[in-house]
C-alpha cells in the first residue's frame, strides 16, 4: 500500500478501487445463491467459445511445430 500511496501509483490501480470492490461485493452475492451461480457457470462455459487444450496443441503441432 506504501508504495501506491506514497511511491506512485503508475497503473493507476487506486483510481479503480472503489469500482473493484463493488464488483467484487455483487460477484460473492451472485454465487451465494445456487442457481444464479450455476446459470452463470454456464453462461461461462458456453462463452468460452472453441478453445480446448486439446485443438490448442493440434494446432501448434501442424502449424508451429511442423510435426
Amino acid at each position: 500500500m506504501d508504495a501506491l500511496v506514497y511511491g506512485g501509483d503508475p497503473y493507476l490501480l487506486l483510481k479503480d478501487f472503489r469500482s473493484y470492490m463493488q464488483t467484487h461485493e455483487r460477484l460473492y452475492a451472485a454465487l451465494e445463491d445456487p442457481r444464479r451461480r450455476g446459470k452463470m457457470m454456464l453462461a461461462n462455459i458456453a462463452d468460452s467459445g472453441i478453445f480446448a487444450a486439446d485443438r490448442a496443441v493440434k494446432e501448434y503441432a501442424g502449424q508451429i511445430w511442423h510435426i
